[in-house]
């Protein structure tokens, strides 16, 4: 039987209890180190999209931009929590590399701000349209050649 199907899961409660609400959906700064990294990613600068500790660090510290530098346990402890959603670390190579929820997370709010952004099939006709007319003398023939 699946969660959304059990009775039994309270998804409020659950998501109420302890940090489990900041872990999944982190403060601003916090997580948008991790889209930092997750466009990274994508970019293809990490290889096999794992990457250290180190460039945690540096994603804190871009995002983070104050006049006081944040002490690395600071860094420490969000890295800490991310390993419970957002991230998992092979102990062999000493790198992390994002779990399944990490990508939905990102790729997510990505796709829905491209959409916002990216002009539909009919936004591009309309604004063609409007173009089109405004350097338009004959109406009529706009309207017969383009408009149609």
């Amino acid at each position: 039987m699946s969660k959304k199907n059990n009775p039994n899961f309270d998804f409020v409660k659950i998501l109420n209890e302890d940090k489990t609400y900041k872990l999944l959906f982190p403060k601003r700064e916090v997580g948008l180190a991790i889209v930092l990294i997750f466009e990274k990613i994508e970019n293809k600068t990490f290889e096999d999209g794992k990457f250290t500790e180190k460039d945690l660090h540096e994603a804190f510290e871009q995002i983070y931009i104050t006049k006081e530098r944040y002490p690395k346990e600071v860094y420490s402890e969000q890295i800490m929590n991310f390993q419970e959603y957002f991230l998992d670390y092979d102990q062999q190579t000493q790198k992390y590399y994002f779990k399944d929820y990490a990508y939905k997370f990102c790729k997510h709010a990505k796709e829905t701000l491209q959409g916002a952004f990216n002009p539909t099939r009919i936004q591009k006709i309309c604004i063609h349209l409007t173009n089109t007319l405004r350097n338009s003398n004959d109406l009529r023939f706009w309207l017969e050649e383009e408009f149609k």
